[in-house]
């Protein structure tokens, strides 16, 4: 994707998974996130994939170009029954249309 509404976007990062970025940025972002997640500074790369798989499991990820249709996923997974459900269908026709 070309996230050119991102300002950090850039497009030679585009391939990058993210165990690669995970060891390769700086210091003062390496391995923020990743470090957070797993609870400790310095981690292996098995710590690593478990990481992954927890994320996996309990992370949903919707796409900007596809918002309708990312948030009827997050409604799903939330198991949020908006079935004939007025105000569920007045916020999707003001931020979507019919």
């Amino acid at each position: 994707q070309v996230a050119t509404w991102e300002k950090t976007y850039r497009p030679s990062w585009k391939n990058t998974t993210l165990l690669q970025w995970s060891k390769s940025h700086s210091k003062i972002w390496k391995n923020f996130l990743v470090k957070k997640i797993i609870g400790k500074d310095d981690f292996t790369e098995d710590e690593f994939l478990e990481m992954m798989d927890t994320v996996r499991k309990y992370f949903v990820v919707g796409l900007m170009d596809e918002m309708e249709e990312s948030v009827k996923r997050f409604n799903a997974v939330m198991k949020l029954n908006v079935n004939n459900n007025t105000a569920f269908e007045e916020c999707m026709v003001e931020f979507f249309g019919n």
